[in-house]
């Protein structure tokens, strides 16, 4: 039997009845919730019970104001029960890296999306390129940066229409028609 630490009554923290202080902590008004963390944590401490076994105690103490307090910030929970090493909990590591990986994949999935977006950008902009320098031989520099600033739409409208250009002209004119 895991014996926590004594209640204040001097019994084990499952008490005669089977009750768990912890519980007590768990269904405790907000009032009184801090008090009860902060002497349960102090009992913790001062326990003859293994460190391993005290740090899980003082873990579920914290979690429990976690959740008791979820508006408040981990900074603050911290100064209440006059613990600074809230960070150091398994809670907070695994909220933690849960949000890492929440925000690794969600930015592997933009920079996927982007990466694919301006692929495809840059591929139809090159095959407009090659078929304008076919339809009319020699594209210039301006022309050339203005095509390779269009978006995929604007790209895809310029594909359709550069089978009707014969001469740069045609060219000068779409893009000053765009550009408007």
């Amino acid at each position: 039997m895991l014996v926590l630490c004594k209640s204040p009554s001097g019994t084990s923290d499952y008490g005669e009845n089977g009750q768990f202080v912890l519980f007590q902590l768990i269904v405790a008004k907000e009032s009184e919730a801090i008090e009860q963390a902060k002497k349960l944590i102090a009992q913790t401490t001062q326990s003859p019970q293994s460190i391993a076994n005290r740090q899980r105690i003082l873990e579920l103490i914290k979690t429990i104001c976690v959740y008791k307090f979820p508006q408040r910030t981990a900074q603050e929970i911290e100064a209440m029960l006059g613990l600074p090493e809230l960070k150091q909990t398994r809670v907070y590591q695994d909220a933690l890296a849960e949000g890492l990986q929440q925000g690794l994949e969600q930015g592997l999935e933009q920079g996927l999306e982007q990466g694919l977006e301006q692929g495809l950008q840059r591929g139809e902009c090159l095959l407009v390129l090659r078929l304008l320098a076919r339809q009319l031989n020699e594209i210039p520099d301006e022309a050339r940066s203005q095509i390779e600033a269009l978006p995929i739409a604007r790209l895809e409208l310029l594909a359709e229409a550069l089978f009707e250009f014969s001469s740069m002209a045609d060219l000068e004119a779409w893009l000053a028609q765009e550009r408007a």
